[in-house]
């Protein structure tokens, strides 16, 4: 991507990175964001909150989930930060849930599980202060894209 980050973007990360210069703290948050995203999608998806009776076995396609209301909500946030950044995260988020809503539950909680730990070493034994949500829940929103930015090459910090 070569145009820069929307000063809106910039906020949310500047204020997010506060809380995360560590160098290992970064280390981990690029493995537990990720895992924490992709299985609490998961786990989401199986409180389904409407399906349609079909009769040719894609009901599953059509279905209102958790998890994909987490993951439009998530996007709604991207766009109305970023425009540019919105359409590779979307695409990112649903492949996400889509593959997350097939693992079993079991397999989830430990995904999430992991993710945790490896959250809370970054925090708590590296940079010594709270994860950023505990402040402000967009927090939950901004890690993400914070991190998809960086490995995309959007944001450089």
């Amino acid at each position: 991507m070569t145009t820069l980050p929307t000063s809106a973007l910039m906020i949310h990360f500047k204020d997010y990175e506060q809380y995360h210069g560590h160098k290992s703290n970064k280390a981990c948050h690029y493995i537990g964001v990720p895992t924490v995203m992709f299985s609490l999608i998961g786990l989401l998806s199986y409180v389904i909150l409407w399906a349609p009776s079909l009769d040719f076995g894609i009901e599953s396609l059509f279905r209102i989930d958790l998890g994909i209301l987490v993951c439009l909500w998530g996007c709604i946030f991207a766009f109305r930060v970023d425009r540019k950044l919105s359409i590779p995260f979307t695409l990112f988020i649903y492949l996400n849930y889509l593959i997350s809503r097939h693992l079993s539950i079991g397999t989830l909680v430990a995904i999430q599980i992991v993710g945790w730990v490896f959250q809370l070493v970054g925090h708590y034994v590296y940079e010594k202060k709270s994860p950023a949500f505990l402040t402000t829940l967009s927090h939950l929103f901004v890690g993400p894209m914070w991190i998809f930015a960086k490995l995309i090459g959007y944001y450089k910090a």
